[in-house]
């Protein structure tokens, strides 16, 4: 299965519990929301938003804008089922699918996406044809992961998703964009133990990079090597590495 399926599925099993749990999600949709409204003080007319989820980015741009069209792409076709209470009376069209195979709306004013473009097997492809669709000085603003995301796990694991980097994105963006703004932080979360970790990042469905089966014996030394490396007497550590981009339409 490859991770963009298994991302799916992961994404569709944890709807119900999201919302509560994506603590590091939340503060970084709502960054970068604040991100779009100190650049863009003119309502954006056409509006894509790349794997919406949930609604945590959705919720706070069509509050402040309330675009003509609102385009709502996710992996997950359960996002479908939310979209009539999350969007009220504001029109909108959902695209289900892949947003690397699927066909964009064209003339866009604004496309935005929080904590997904990680998954994008081709990134450089995609912000090509992110650029083809968006109308003159048109903006595309985006939050992604970087290498120390979830480090605690993969340092146990030796696995998990290859996150690229603050400055490889950036070049990749210069091709086609004029870079207004990026950056980059840690957002260290605080457990009780190993397992309140991997209860999250199952409630989360962020796990699918290095999701698999766990037996009773490799639960075990997973949460020995978690409390050993990435614990004190106050519980235990998990990181996430958030970058975000502003760029124009060249």
């Amino acid at each position: 299965m490859s991770a963009i399926q298994l991302v799916k599925c992961q994404f569709e099993r944890s709807m119900a519990t999201y919302d509560a749990h994506a603590q590091a999600q939340k503060k970084i949709a709502s960054k970068l929301a604040e991100m779009v409204y100190k650049t863009l003080p003119d309502r954006p007319r056409r509006v894509l938003e790349v794997g919406c989820g949930t609604g945590l980015l959705t919720r706070q741009l069509n509050a402040v804008y309330r675009p003509d069209q609102y385009f709502l792409n996710d992996i997950n076709a359960r996002v479908r089922e939310i979209l009539p209470t999350l969007m009220r009376d504001r029109p909108y069209t959902f695209l289900y699918g892949d947003a690397q195979q699927i066909c964009l709306p064209n003339e866009l004013d604004l496309v935005v996406s929080a904590s997904s473009l990680q998954w994008i097997s081709d990134l450089a492809g995609f912000l090509a044809k992110v650029r083809q669709v968006l109308s003159k000085g048109g903006h595309l603003f985006f939050s992604s992961f970087g290498p120390s995301n979830l480090k605690e796990i993969a340092a146990i694991e030796h696995r998990g998703l290859d996150y690229h980097g603050l400055n490889e994105v950036r070049a990749l963006l210069q091709a086609d964009f004029d870079v207004l703004f990026c950056s980059e932080e840690e957002m260290v979360l605080r457990f009780d133990e190993p397992l309140a970790v991997l209860r999250h990042l199952k409630y989360t469905g962020v796990n699918g990079g290095f999701s698999s089966v766990w037996s009773r014996s490799r639960l075990q030394r997973f949460c020995e090597a978690y409390r050993a490396g990435f614990g004190d007497a106050q519980g235990v550590s998990l990181t996430y590495h958030p970058t975000y981009f502003a760029v124009r339409g060249q």
